[in-house]
């Protein structure tokens, strides 16, 4: 029906809210590029402020939440 878990929802929502806007916030969907969103991976994979580089896994699924977004607009 087009419902979602709620925690996947929520988690969802704190992807776009903490990585996903701060990147891609002022750009329109149609201007989001392949290129764009490599430079994001590299930009996400430096290390910032001693914390640990993200997972695999947690760029994927930045990825999947981001290509969600792209699909049902």
């Amino acid at each position: 029906e087009g419902e979602g878990h709620i925690r996947y929802v929520k988690d969802h929502k704190a992807r776009v809210k903490t990585h996903l806007l701060p990147c891609f916030g002022a750009k329109a969907l149609s201007d989001i590029t392949a290129g764009q969103l490599q430079e994001y991976r590299i930009k996400r994979m430096k290390v910032t402020k001693g914390k640990k580089p993200p997972s695999r896994s947690t760029l994927h699924q930045e990825e999947v939440t981001l290509r969600q977004i792209m699909k049902s607009a």
